[in-house]
């Protein structure tokens, strides 16, 4: 029993060799056959002056590095070359059925693709191997870095797309060798690039390079190559820069209005305004090393940080009047009338809500009780003079009298001006306080009107 399984095992692996070995003498047979005569240095084409057709489809793999300052990309693609040798072909029924046969890629003819905007030093696409089917068809399936030139657009960094082209092309006259492009991905199994996002692949198959120059003797090349183009649109993913840089400087203008919403006499509105302004350089700073060195474009991201530092600058200046309104130096200059009447009758109704405006002119935070009534000095020695019988006894005591109250009037009359001049300073004071209120509402009005108009402008 244990014979028979024993030759059973012995039978079936001979049979499982003899298979392989005449399998594979028909392969090598078929390899010999089809290169023992075949010339890889001429065009595999009945007549020569007939045209070679070459189909080449590009399948984007991964946007490897995009880099801004060298102006180049680098992507990984999956080139199908298809084409069609007259001189490798058989028939499968005298072959084993053989259906198609993998050759070097250096034993055949190959077409010499290349990368005309490469960016590398070796721009040629070359396979290791091909299919090589019964009917003549050879496709070859080599996998590539494409190195490529591109003239980048930064004015809407960071929320610019940019457009790269791929020139493919044949260093011969397409008379003679004509390449037919086609692109496509598959975005499922396409590798994610976590700064820049795929938008699409354009293929341009009309494309052709003319390349200057005269056809004379002394020319090595043809100003008639077949050239084809795909175009690889990518978009840039700004939330790094919205998030760190962004944001942050919106936030930085929208606290910039709360120096104007300090009290007017408050001195630590200025310090604010040198904080917000101190906050938007250290930004910039910042962004200088996360934005293109070659950029020669005003983008998006350097319009809001002006537009912030303007709007930062304009706000401190303005608050830094404002408070010098409080000091003791306008005191003593009254409001002009154009002004008040300007200030307060047109722009105050329209800054302050109704009615508050009123209540503040209205409120007179003086004592009018405290006026002092100075007479006359003879008017006070007249009476005096009525209520006191006069006597020769008391003339003297009279005069004497007379020159304490003429005396008396004059320091009251004194003491009256100083009290006016006090009334006239606080009230000079009150106007100017009044007055810098106004403009500060004005101001911050306006602040908020030409940040939403210059956000608006920017992003839209």
């Amino acid at each position: 029993m244990r014979n028979n399984h024993f030759w059973c095992y012995l039978l079936i692996n001979l049979t499982t060799f003899i298979y392989f070995v005449s399998s594979l003498s028909a392969e090598y047979n078929l390899f010999n056959n089809l290169t023992k005569n075949y010339t890889k240095n001429v065009r595999p084409v009945k007549n020569w002056n007939d045209t070679l057709d070459v189909f080449v489809n590009v399948n984007l793999k991964k946007i490897a590095n995009v880099a801004e300052y060298h102006q180049s990309i680098l992507i990984y693609v999956q080139l199908e070359m298809t084409w069609n040798d007259l001189y490798l072909s058989w028939e499968p029924s005298i072959n084993e059925n053989i259906q198609s046969i993998m050759l070097p890629a250096d034993q055949i003819w190959i077409p010499d693709l290349h990368l005309f905007n490469s960016a590398a030093e070796n721009d040629r696409i070359y396979p290791s191997f091909v299919q090589v089917y019964f009917n003549g068809t050879v496709k070859a399936y080599p996998i590539n870095q494409l190195y490529a030139h591109c003239a980048f657009d930064f004015d809407d960094f960071p929320f610019d797309t940019q457009s790269c082209d791929f020139m493919l092309g044949n260093m011969v006259e397409k008379s003679k060798v004509k390449i037919w492009l086609s692109s496509s991905v598959n975005k499922e199994y396409l590798i994610p690039n976590f700064e820049w996002d795929f938008i699409k692949l354009k293929d341009r198959p009309e494309f052709e390079l003319q390349v200057p120059g005269t056809m004379d003797y002394n020319d090595w090349f043809s100003n008639d190559w077949s050239v084809t183009m795909f175009t690889l649109e990518i978009k840039r993913n700004s939330n790094f820069y919205r998030n760190l840089f962004i944001w942050p400087i919106i936030f930085i203008l929208v606290v910039g209005s709360c120096v104007f919403i300090l009290p007017c006499s408050c001195v630590e509105r200025a310090s604010m305004g040198v904080l917000l302004l101190l906050a938007e350089v250290i930004m910039s700073l910042m962004l200088d090393s996360y934005t293109p060195k070659n950029s020669v474009s005003f983008t998006v991201i350097d319009q809001l940080i002006a537009f912030s530092m303007f709007m930062v600058t304009w706000s401190t200046f303005v608050s830094t009047i404002i408070i010098s309104f409080d000091k003791d130096t306008l005191v003593y200059r009254k409001v002009p009338s154009w002004l008040k009447n300007l200030l307060l009758n047109y722009l105050g109704k329209m800054t302050f809500k109704y009615g508050t405006l009123d209540r503040i002119l209205n409120t007179d935070p003086l004592n009018q009780d405290d006026d002092i009534d100075v007479m006359d000095g003879n008017q006070l020695l007249q009476n005096y003079q009525t209520e006191t019988p006069q006597s020769s006894n008391n003339q003297i005591e009279s005069h004497k009298a007379k020159t304490l109250l003429v005396l008396i009037n004059n320091h009251l009359a004194m003491f009256r001006t100083r009290i006016k001049e006090k009334e006239a300073r606080e009230q000079n004071k009150r106007d100017w306080m009044i007055i810098a209120c106004v403009i500060d509402r004005f101001c911050l009005i306006i602040y908020f009107t030409i940040s939403l108009i210059g956000l608006f402008i920017i992003f839209i």
